[in-house]
């Protein structure tokens, strides 16, 4: 199995360091250029079928990625970002890391059960299927912790993913996987200069 992690397209408190967490936000117009190029070079994979966390920021990306080439998308609340209790919609602390526990926020370990669950489901697939996932930064960032099976605590040890990278893994023999490609943003490198 193949799985393309696609973090959503930017938005104003993307731009602005605000936390969002849960919050639902749309793409700024600058999201929406980035989804639209993160859709033409993604034209070069076969996809068989594409989950997107059901926060709009996640599903608009999904969307522009998907409705050309007339794939469903199978909206998965278990790709929902960290919900971030009273740091939502408050500027991120200063030494932020995505590991840190905030009040009233889900843990990080509760995040990592969401997440591992809803992969294990996807062993219902075919082996040779590609799948695309559009989700959000901690999320993505735990997805790769676990499929690497690195201890969650790692995750501070990922790069933190870009909006609209693409990062590739791939299913090896055994069941074990490797990165293809880690946040990957040369496809941004086209967007018209500011």
């Amino acid at each position: 199995m193949k799985l393309i992690l696609v973090r959503h397209g930017i938005t104003l408190d993307n731009l602005t360091g605000i936390c969002q967490g849960q919050r639902e936000v749309q793409l700024s117009k600058e999201g929406v250029q980035e989804a639209n190029l993160t859709s033409i070079l993604l034209e070069r994979f076969h996809i068989d079928i594409c989950f997107s966390s059901d926060l709009q920021r996640a599903l608009q990306t999904a969307h522009i990625i998907s409705d050309k080439r007339g794939l469903n998308i199978v909206k998965e609340a278990a790709l929902r970002e960290r919900y971030l209790g009273l740091l939502q919609g408050k500027h991120f602390p200063k030494n932020w890391r995505s590991s840190d526990n905030y009040k009233g926020a889900e843990t990080i370990t509760d995040l990592y059960k969401r997440v591992s669950l809803f992969i294990k489901s996807l062993k219902a697939y075919p082996k040779d299927s590609v799948v695309l996932i559009v989700s959000h930064g901690i999320t993505l960032k735990l997805i790769i912790c676990y499929l690497l099976n690195a201890d969650l605590n790692s995750i501070n040890n990922f790069p933190n993913l870009q909006n609209c990278s693409i990062t590739v893994i791939e299913e090896e023999k055994y069941g074990s996987y490797k990165i293809i490609d880690y946040n990957n943003t040369n496809h941004l490198k086209l967007m018209p200069m500011k």
